[in-house]
């Protein structure tokens, strides 16, 4: 973190959005792995919620620090027009908050925020249409197995019809 005037303001982190994208990475698989897949997905899911519960943390913070700096901008803009006697109107101090340097700051990092927030949402869902592919395809490969077994029968079947006897 940053201290900017009397606010304070997140510095953006890249660390987690790294171990995020190892994690995307990591998301496709073979339909023939898909024993490992499936016993890979729920640690997927352990990075996915640890990022969307460090992003949401982050967002709350980033939020705090926004609303703690508006507010500071707006008292000290109070008090010097309540000083000066200057005439003001609330539309003329909220305008005139945004444009301090710290809540300007504070903003950003907010907004930056919010987009981290967003994104973890996504890594969660691709996750979860992993687990959901992973699902699917050993449903297929199950079908398949049960499809040869079923040929192979009717294989033996029809080769004992043919050769009696022999086995």
């Amino acid at each position: 973190m940053v201290a900017v005037g009397v606010a304070t303001v997140m510095k953006p982190q890249s660390k987690p959005i790294d171990r995020i994208a190892s994690l995307l990475d990591r998301l496709g698989f073979q339909p023939e792995n898909v024993i490992q897949a499936a016993s890979e997905t729920p640690e997927m899911f352990r990075e996915a919620i640890e990022f969307r519960r460090a992003c949401l943390a982050r967002r709350n913070q980033a939020e705090m620090v926004y609303e703690r700096s508006k507010a500071e901008a707006s008292l000290r803009i109070r008090t010097l027009a309540r000083e000066t006697g200057e005439k003001t109107t609330e539309d003329q101090i909220k305008s005139q908050t945004l444009l301090q340097v710290e809540v300007a700051a504070a903003a950003t990092a907010f907004a930056q925020a919010e987009e981290f927030e967003e994104y973890s949402k996504l890594v969660l869902e691709a996750v979860r249409i992993r687990r959901d592919s992973v699902q699917v395809s050993s449903y297929l490969m199950r079908d398949d197995i049960r499809y040869q077994n079923t040929e192979m029968a009717e294989l033996r079947s029809n080769l004992e019809k043919k050769y009696p006897g022999g086995s």
